[in-house]
């Protein structure tokens, strides 16, 4: 009786190691990390992966329908392609200053303004987002791996935002005008907070319009060097200036009120050269009084804190409220 049940589970152990189970898990419990993702109108975006909670690999995800808040459909807009400059080859901000070096690798595509990465499931923004309207929408997903589909209602929120164009004081840093002493610049101080007035002006050309004026409204002249870059500090420093706009760009003019940038994308600028993004110019002494100083003690070196994200004509004004023109 005994021989004849090891015979028995010897037989049952042998059966199982013959049993073919199905290959592959497809879980119902797939999930983004977030219910809802804020995407900014108009700028680059993209989300986390989809966490596959043990399914089997690859996976491939779809956007199938789109749904604002009141349950409305609205795969017209969603799918609908529009043209979106795209990059060719990478870009480095320290040797594509021009606008012909730019324009070399970009390319314009037509896009839709939002698209799931296949393999994972992240969500990719692009620039199109700015002919969206403003608000919290649905997306339908379906995930297929070897297994099978699965379609996935309701599986993620993202809420579009209004976005202001461009960031600068306070929200990206803060401005100032430091005072150097001329002939020992290791001595500062610092003079009253420059005033910033930002305007945009038109769609088109991409263009960025810069002045610096002192308490009257009375411009500074960067075609006779009443504007300079501002020196990096050190003895023989690399790079010898901080950075400016004529760093960002190569294409740019001299007026005697103001400077004029062009530019060949968005945001801009692109990547920072250091110090985030900051620019620095300095305003020698002999062009200008401080406030309670001697003359040709100082010189006046502002900072702005800038980036663009919407292309267009843009104003900026940095008046000098203790600083008068000479």
């Amino acid at each position: 009786m005994k021989r004849s049940l090891c015979l028995l589970a010897a037989l049952l152990a042998a059966l199982a190691s013959c049993t073919k189970y199905e290959k592959g898990f497809l879980s119902p419990n797939i999930q983004y990390l977030q219910s809802d993702y804020t995407i900014s109108k108009g700028r680059v975006y993209t989300s986390d992966a989809v966490n596959p909670d043990g399914s089997s690999q690859p996976l491939t995800v779809t956007l199938v329908h789109v749904y604002d808040s009141a349950g409305n459909n609205v795969d017209s807009i969603f799918f609908k392609k529009y043209p979106v400059t795209t990059w060719t080859s990478a870009y480095n901000a320290t040797t594509d200053t021009t606008l012909s070096d730019i324009k070399a690798k970009q390319q314009v595509q037509q896009l839709p303004p939002i698209s799931l990465n296949s393999g994972s499931g992240v969500i990719d923004a692009n620039f199109a987002t700015i002919y969206l309207p403003a608000g919290t929408y649905s997306l339908d997903e379906r995930i297929s791996n070897v297994v099978g589909s699965e379609m996935f209602h309701n599986f993620v929120k993202i809420t579009l935002v209004d976005a202001p164009a461009y960031q600068s004081v306070p929200d990206l840093g803060t401005t100032y005008d430091k005072l150097f002493k001329v002939g020992n610049e290791s001595v500062t101080r610092l003079a009253a907070t420059p005033v910033i007035t930002i305007n945009y002006l038109a769609d088109t050309p991409n263009l960025i319009i810069l002045k610096m004026v002192d308490q009257n409204g009375v411009p500074f002249d960067p075609k006779t060097g009443e504007i300079v870059k501002r020196p990096n500090s050190g003895v023989n420093p690399t790079p010898p200036y901080l950075q400016c706009f004529e760093n960002y760009t190569n294409s740019y003019t001299y007026t005697d009120t103001a400077m004029l940038f062009n530019y060949a994308l968005t945001p801009f600028p692109f990547a920072s050269l250091g110090n985030g993004f900051n620019l620095y110019y300095r305003i020698p002494t002999q062009y200008f009084s401080a406030a309670g100083q001697p003359d040709g003690m100082w010189s006046a070196n502002p900072r702005l804190p800038f980036r663009l994200w919407v292309p267009g004509v843009y104003s900026i004004t940095m008046r000098f409220p203790d600083l008068t023109h000479k």
